[in-house]
């Protein structure tokens, strides 16, 4: 969740880093992004430096003067550091390039580094997790170039645009807020275009499954879903309802992840794509009936 309310935030961190910032886990943040910005900057500590790679100036114009009356610095994307795709990502190798650049001490350092995810959000994400890595080397440690790119590159993100099979490809992304749900439906169609998309769609009751279902568009196919191993998720016909008064047909109404998972193979035509969305609960399912052996390899041994 992140915030002040996150067990984190016993922790004395040596850096501060805030995300961008939406509306999400309402019923405990707020349900305004200035209410839900108040409760991430919880986790400001006195004197520890603040970076951020929100850029609604709102959020940042309230991150900033939180900082300033703790005594941190305060940096953030677009003013002290940047993010620039200079090569984009392609389904045929994977990788997206962004270029990092910051003025530090009057000199301005550059890094170019690859990342396995695309897009602007995985490029700001990147290039928040590389200004904390110059706090900290301002602060003694001595992390080089060479480092930043190799475990960037060598990140694993499951469940985040995560492809789990070739043919036809199966995707698992685990946006489960508005804003996240409309980032997706943009990439869709820039990285796999002119491709018939099956959507699988889940959603947990206590997200804004209304804000989300406003913002699919482009599917060929639509399966709706329910997901089964937490009592949270939305009953499929609830979904579909709330599906219908946005003026979308669902194509097919499931009663499991299983069963949306055999309908999308069985509807997909060669040259389409399955994208499985809406709850890290659904992801996570899809991802254990495509790939059942990523479970027990994650177990230590």
């Amino acid at each position: 969740m992140g915030g002040r309310l996150d067990s984190t935030n016993l922790c004395r961190p040596l850096v501060t880093a805030i995300s961008s910032i939406s509306l999400d886990h309402t019923r405990l943040l707020g349900d305004t992004i200035a209410s839900i910005t108040r409760e991430k900057a919880g986790i400001i500590k006195a004197g520890v430096p603040v970076v951020t790679s929100s850029t609604d100036p709102f959020v940042c114009e309230d991150l900033k003067a939180i900082a300033q009356q703790k005594g941190c610095s305060f940096q953030q994307i677009g003013h002290d550091f940047h993010a620039e795709i200079v090569k984009p990502w392609h389904e045929c190798d994977r990788f997206q390039t962004v270029r990092y650049s910051q003025t530090v001490l009057h000199e301005t350092v550059s890094i170019e580094i690859q990342f396995s995810r695309p897009g602007q959000i995985y490029a700001c994400n990147i290039a928040l997790a590389l200004a904390c890595i110059e706090q900290l080397n301002q602060s003694g440690y001595e992390i080089t170039n060479s480092q930043k790119q190799i475990g960037i590159r060598n990140a694993s993100l499951p469940l985040r645009f995560e492809i789990l099979q070739e043919s036809p490809p199966i995707l698992v992304d685990a946006a489960h807020n508005p804003a996240a749900f409309e980032a997706l439906m943009e990439m869709l169609p820039e990285y796999f275009p002119n491709r018939p998309v099956t959507f699988v769609l889940a959603i947990s009751r206590d997200k804004d499954y209304v804000g989300m279902c406003q913002t699919l568009r482009g599917v060929s196919s639509l399966i709706l879903t329910q997901y089964l191993g937490n009592i949270r998720s939305l009953p499929t016909v609830e979904l579909a309802e709330v599906v219908s008064q946005t003026g979308i047909q669902a194509t097919y109404n499931t009663e499991s992840p299983a069963h949306a998972l055999e309908t999308a193979l069985r509807v997909t035509p060669a040259n389409g794509i399955i994208v499985a969305s809406g709850s890290l609960f659904l992801a996570a399912e899809i991802r254990h009936l495509v790939k059942p052996e990523s479970l027990i390899q994650s177990l230590p041994v």
